[in-house]
């Protein structure tokens, strides 16, 4: 074969590997921007979770609705790419802000949101809803500080509840990656913060004995 034959064959390949480096290129672009707006949703989402834990639910409300922006930018960055969407940088984003919607209703005595409402994917919703266990063990030891314990009782069967729950999604780790791991870190916690409430339940059934006791001593010694 000539070489202009050979170079009459090799163009169309050329052009080929031309117009797929033009699409990478563009697509490298799109997930940069996506890597972006996903990890400003992670950073604002852990602010908001600390703003509901010191009672700023109004802060944190206005955070969680910028989160909402920018899980929607990251979304539209990468619509021609749908297979980006599932990317580890967005999947996180979306489980903290799961997290963090799941506790601002919690301790505003409201619903938790489900899948449609939040309007995430439905591996996310799960796996946030995971790590939303361990902020209510947070929010069960302060209870337990401040001596508030129906609060801390109501909050572990909140914990138990929604543990229940997510052990029911039996599937493939390839489907809900992490989950089963997830819930194991949820049934420790559970178990620990079940043995630090039945403590305090002694220790405030010890004190108010001792406290009867006294009184009804002071009573004899008066009588």
């Amino acid at each position: 074969m000539t070489e202009k034959a050979s170079a009459v064959v090799a163009l169309p390949m050329k052009k080929s590997i031309n117009q797929i480096l033009k699409e990478l290129r563009k697509k490298d672009s799109a997930r940069e921007s996506m890597l972006k707006w996903s990890r400003e949703a992670v950073r604002l989402s852990s602010q908001a979770i600390a703003l509901i834990h010191r009672r700023k639910f109004s802060e944190a409300r206005k955070k969680l609705e910028r989160v909402r922006k920018y899980l929607n930018r990251a979304e539209e960055a990468v619509r021609d790419w749908p297979e980006l969407l599932n990317s580890g940088s967005l999947i996180t984003a979306y489980q903290e802000y799961v997290e963090a919607q799941a506790l601002h209703s919690t301790l505003l005595n409201q619903p938790i949101p489900g899948v449609e409402e939040l309007s995430v994917p439905p591996a996310a919703y799960l796996l946030g809803l995971a790590d939303f266990i361990g902020e209510l063990r947070r929010e069960v030891l302060e209870h337990i500080k401040n001596g508030e314990l129906s609060e801390a009782q109501k909050l572990l069967r909140l914990m138990e509840e929604v543990y229940t729950e997510l052990i029911k999604v039996d599937v493939s780790d390839a489907l809900a990656p992490g989950l089963r791991r997830k819930c194991d870190v949820a049934r420790k916690l559970i178990e620990t913060t079940a043995g630090d409430v039945a403590l305090e339940v002694r220790r405030q059934n010890l004190e108010n004995a001792i406290r009867n006791l006294e009184l009804s001593l002071g009573g004899a010694k008066e009588a």
